[in-house]
């Protein structure tokens, strides 16, 4: 009786083979997914608060009387579009009762990459008198 050797991979070793690479595949594409939209998001949120940053340090070097007459609205800038955010900039001003103090909130609101709407706001106390 002769023996035959004959060296390769068997089907079931080529199957698992491929399984396993597909699985792994699988978990790289999804950990890719995940990374590129935490990117995004990360992204989104740094120009909203470079643009309210922006937009308390142009409240400090505003004559104090015009923020007093200004309620609510766009961002002093004027053009109330963020860039590449795409969103929108609003402003709200408000006296504190019985003092001398001005409450200001400023406002971000954009839509994201999944076409939901993100926000984010910065509040801040500051004196009429002077905001230099």
């Amino acid at each position: 009786m002769s023996q035959r050797r004959e060296s390769g991979f068997t089907l079931i070793e080529i199957l698992v083979a491929i399984f396993l690479f597909a699985l792994t595949a699988v978990g790289l594409a999804s950990a890719l997914s995940l990374g590129l939209t935490g990117l995004r998001d990360s992204r989104d949120l740094v120009l909203a608060q470079a643009a309210l940053q922006a937009e308390i340090a142009h409240l400090r070097s505003a004559d104090p009387e015009s923020l007093q007459e200004q309620v609510k609205g766009p961002f002093l800038g004027g053009d109330d579009k963020l860039g590449p955010l795409g969103g929108r900039g609003e402003l709200t001003i408000r006296n504190l009762p019985e003092s001398s103090l001005l409450e200001v909130t400023a406002e971000v609101s954009w839509v994201d990459w999944a076409s939901q709407e993100s926000r984010i706001a910065l509040s801040t106390i500051l004196w009429k008198g002077g905001l230099r």
